[in-house]
């Protein structure tokens, strides 16, 4: 049972590892394509929009893939989102339609951290 504040909730459906294992893998494919493929959308004229985009995506990234390996430890998460906020990066530097920024990676390692730190207060199995 998790108590959060005065709240209590008691998971009662546990979704099967493979269904989060297909969803990472859905996530990982959908957020290359949009990071990677060549901005076809309109602008969104809100402050920081890429910056919203790219946190909510790491942190989304960050619980479909600590859920897909639970005995994964919380260092291990934050290597594989950091690795692949690199690669991301990386390849956006030689794209001429993409610019690699540090922010983006700030905003990626947020967005995975800020899942981990919640994680950790809520989950009633800490580990790390």
């Amino acid at each position: 049972m998790i108590s959060l504040i005065f709240i209590k909730f008691e998971p009662k459906v546990t979704i099967p590892t493979k269904y989060i294992q297909f969803a990472l893998i859905f996530a990982f494919i959908a957020i290359s394509y949009l990071v990677f493929s060549k901005p076809s959308y309109p602008k969104v004229d809100i402050d920081h929009f890429d910056k919203i985009g790219h946190f909510s995506a790491f942190f989304a990234l960050a619980l479909l893939t600590a859920n897909s390996f639970p005995k994964l430890s919380n260092f291990g998460v934050l290597l594989i989102m950091a690795s692949y906020a690199c690669l991301i990066e990386f390849v956006q530097y030689f794209l001429p339609y993409r610019s690699a920024e540090w922010a983006d990676f700030a905003a990626d390692m947020a967005g995975a951290m800020t899942y981990m730190i919640l994680h950790y207060f809520i989950s009633p199995n800490k580990h790390g």
